[in-house]
């Protein structure tokens, strides 16, 4: 009886806990880059293409958005709100897919966490701009360590 009631209660314990895969990280970035795509449409091209070029070349965001502003004042102004808006609705996507994905664990260290979104996020098609401010975003975050 007792050999049942561990095994049974092992069962239990094992279904409870929801790890982690890969596969997990692909929805979460498929979800979360449907999501905050829409409001990257603000976004000028040139914009997007520099926040890009600065996350695949680890070159200095405040730079390009300099070089933008020189080159395009007017188109600068209407990227920053972009941006802002953006971030907004980032935050907004996360805390609305939190609730889908609140049984999801994992035993992974944050570090290793962050580098297979970013991985996840890379490997979505259309996906690139997402990517670019989450690495952006991840490196930013290490220097004020």
């Amino acid at each position: 009886m007792k050999r049942v009631f561990y095994f049974t209660a092992g069962l239990m314990i094992f279904s409870a806990c929801n790890l982690a895969g890969e596969e997990d990280y692909k929805n979460v970035a498929k979800d979360l880059c449907d999501c905050a795509s829409k409001s990257s449409s603000a976004i000028s091209p040139e914009m997007n293409k520099a926040i890009v070029d600065v996350s695949k070349t680890g070159g200095d965001i405040e730079g390009a958005m300099k070089a933008r502003a020189e080159a395009d004042p007017m188109m600068a102004m209407k990227d920053a709100e972009g941006l802002m808006n953006y971030a907004n609705a980032l935050q907004k996507c996360t805390k609305d897919l939190e609730g889908k994905y609140k049984d999801l664990e994992t035993l992974d260290q944050d570090k290793e966490v962050q580098d297979k979104m970013l991985k996840a996020f890379e490997a979505q098609k259309g996906c690139e701009f997402t990517a670019a401010m989450m690495k952006i975003g991840l490196k930013e975050s290490a220097k004020k360590k």
